[in-house]
């Protein structure tokens, strides 16, 4: 129920240290050892619904990987919506296809099956949810993840359901928040059986999301400090191709804007492009090829080829706000530098 009237908040004396989150210090189990080997998998599946760009690159060459997340449909774990666990589950896939760890292909555990076809460049791509696994991928500096594309992502999830002390929502979706969608996202329970073996298990941690997201105060805490990935951005590694819509009211431009800000000093190759939609793919947009843009991209990332993407590509492009299928390109966004304009009831001058 979001129809309850504010209640007065109380000045606290946290400092930094008091909100910053702990690493999980528990010790990982020992890798299990490896008694056979074997290149054909002993399971596949058939993807529900394609995305289009994925297609575009499959006819290009390129493999595409649908991996599962923590806690989803027969994978095991829960979900934690957007904690370093998530990000743990994330990035092994990336390990397992740049040759730096074991896959086995059953649970097992004992017959594994590496990537053999994999040249071991990696790069993520995918909107909303997907591109902040990748965001949130790359903060951790993981070997092999060459690039990611991330669209309309969140980089900060205190920025996508509070706002400055105040619960808010993702645009559409009232009262909706890390519980609800890790309830949400949860498709473990989809079967029967094993949702049966871990139902207290799972109660319980969903218990310590609501918990700690604290609907009552709405404080930045250690809850959100972990589903934080700006704080990590120094770990970047990965080349970056950042798209977001302008008028996006589910992931909030300025979740694009201050990953953009935080990054703008990093070592890596980055671009921005921003359009006037709201939480959607731009990949099927007549007025910019977008797919033509990420072949090139990809190409060089992935496949090393030296086609000048890193110089060809604007760093920023921009749809107009005013004239329909106009784009400009520009050197940066929301820099330090950029002119402002400073306007009072006299006059406006251009500082």
């Amino acid at each position: 129920n979001v129809n309850v009237p504010l209640e007065p908040k109380q000045p606290n004396d946290l400092t930094l240290a008091d909100v910053t989150a702990q690493p999980d210090t528990t010790p990982i189990p020992d890798p299990r050892p490896v008694t056979t080997t074997t290149k054909t998998a002993e399971e596949t599946f058939a993807r529900e619904q394609s995305y289009t760009l994925n297609d575009y690159f499959l006819a290009r060459g390129f493999a595409v990987v649908y991996a599962a997340g923590i806690g989803t449909l027969d994978s095991d774990g829960v979900r934690t919506t957007g904690d370093p666990e998530e990000t743990t589950s994330t990035i092994a896939i990336i390990e397992w296809l740049a040759g730096n760890r074991t896959a086995f292909t059953s649970r097992a555990a004992t017959q594994a099956i590496p990537a053999w076809w994999s040249n071991h460049a990696v790069a993520m791509t995918g909107r909303s949810y997907l591109g902040t696994l990748a965001t949130a991928a790359a903060t951790t500096g993981v070997e092999g993840l060459k690039t990611v594309i991330s669209e309309a992502a969140i980089s900060n999830w205190y920025d996508y359901y509070r706002d400055g002390g105040l619960v808010i929502a993702p645009g559409g979706f009232p009262g909706e928040d890390t519980d609800v969608l890790a309830e949400e996202t949860f498709s473990r329970q989809l079967k029967a059986g094993d949702y049966h073996r871990i139902q207290v298990k799972w109660q319980a941690d969903l218990a310590a999301i609501t918990h700690g997201q604290d609907r009552k105060t709405g404080n930045y805490s250690t809850y959100w400090d972990a589903r934080n990935y700006l704080k990590n951005v120094k770990n970047i590694k990965a080349d970056l191709l950042l798209v977001h819509g302008l008028n996006d009211w589910n992931v909030k431009p300025r979740n694009v804007n201050n990953l953009w800000n935080a990054v703008r000093d990093l070592p890596v190759t980055k671009k921005l492009i921003l359009h006037q939609g709201q939480h959607i793919y731009i990949n099927a947009f007549r007025s910019i090829d977008y797919t033509d843009i990420v072949n090139l991209w990809l190409t060089h990332e992935l496949l090393g080829v030296d086609n000048q993407a890193e110089t060809l590509l604007p760093n920023v492009i921009i749809q107009d706000n005013v004239k329909p299928e106009t784009w400009h390109a520009t050197d940066d966004w929301d820099a330090p530098s950029n002119p402002t304009r400073v306007f009072n009831l006299q006059h406006d001058e251009l500082v």
